[in-house]
């Protein structure tokens, strides 16, 4: 267990386990295993949402099944 977090962090053995068991899922790093993720590794049941902030994976592929949020992705808005 890490300092600070007992009971407030749980450790699964792949990307795929921790999708299925989560609410919020934020890619952070581009690493293969996480752009393998499926909308079918989701339980569809907990209105999963995932934020991609590498834009990792296919839009496409996740609409319909999952809120999904690119980040960096939309309109730009200039400070003026």
């Amino acid at each position: 267990a890490l300092p600070g977090l007992e009971g407030d962090i749980r450790f699964v053995d792949s990307a795929e386990e921790c999708c299925r068991q989560s609410d919020v899922v934020a890619i952070v790093t581009p690493w293969d295993e996480f752009k393998q993720i499926h909308p079918d590794d989701f339980d569809l049941k907990r209105d999963p949402i995932v934020i991609d902030c590498w834009r990792i994976l296919e839009q496409e592929r996740f609409e319909g099944h999952v809120r999904y949020i690119a980040l960096g992705v939309g309109r730009y808005h200039a400070n003026r």
